[in-house]
């Protein structure tokens, strides 16, 4: 049963999204991310993204920040990517986790879910959909 599982998995097209956060000694924030789910601090009047968005559009930019680089190639485009997409997503997705320390007037923090940012924007998202902290 759990090899028909993998094996369904790994050959999946399909993705996901998630944020967290972590408070450590009521002072130190801990927030990673995957996807376009989003951390936002409120406090002081101001709005701030602490995390940084995942978007497919931005692959080529993000291997190459990393040091990496894209060739086209004749042939067949898509296996390619299906290839490299398991071979790099490791190294894609890591060092994706934000820490910095709460300010004085920080009020709140909102953990936004997919979708919510692109139809409010970040200062409307304590208003929409999300979990606040």
């Amino acid at each position: 049963m759990d090899d028909e599982i993998l094996a369904d998995v790994a050959s999946s097209r399909g993705g996901s999204n998630s944020v967290t956060a972590i408070l450590v000694d009521r002072e130190k924030l801990m927030v990673a991310n995957v996807g376009d789910s989003r951390a936002v601090v409120c406090g002081g009047g101001e709005v701030k993204q602490v995390t940084t968005d995942h978007e497919p559009n931005k692959e080529i930019e993000v291997i190459e920040c990393r040091g990496g680089f894209v060739s086209k190639m004749p042939g067949q485009p898509q296996d390619l990517k299906n290839y490299m997409d398991k071979k790099l997503q490791i190294k894609l997705n890591a060092n994706r986790m934000v820490v910095g320390t709460l300010r004085g007037f920080d009020q709140f923090m909102n953990l936004v879910v997919d979708n919510t940012v692109e139809v409010n924007g970040n200062e409307k998202t304590n208003h929409g959909i999300g979990i606040v902290m």
